[in-house]
């Protein structure tokens, strides 16, 4: 297998060269702090940008404020956004480097027949 990094705006997805849909993608640390009102997009365009069968790993702290702005995602959240593309396989609680819970996130594509 090969692995390409693309670096650019994830609110933008369709923007970025990504070419032919991906079999996994990693999120580690980018949606839990995406205002609340662009996570639908990014996914959207993560299911967009994923092959049927797709492993999407996502990393995530839990709810808390940081300068008076919130971050993070609960489980529900990540299920209500992501539930009709993609099943949750696992769900690996941790502790980030601050103390914070964490939380990683194994999702699948969903193939449609």
């Amino acid at each position: 297998g090969a692995a390409r990094f693309i670096r650019g705006d994830v609110t933008r997805l369709d923007r970025l060269p990504i070419g032919a849909p991906c079999s996994l993608i990693l999120d580690l640390g980018c949606f839990h702090g995406l205002d609340l009102q662009l996570r639908p997009d990014y996914a959207e365009a993560v299911t967009r940008f994923t092959t049927p069968g797709a492993l999407y790993l996502l990393y995530s702290f839990e709810p808390r404020l940081l300068r008076a702005r919130r971050l993070g995602a609960t489980q529900d959240d990540i299920k209500s956004l992501f539930a009709s593309n993609f099943r949750l396989e696992k769900v690996e609680r941790g502790t980030g480097p601050d103390g914070a819970a964490t939380a990683w996130y194994w999702l699948r594509r969903i193939e449609r027949v």
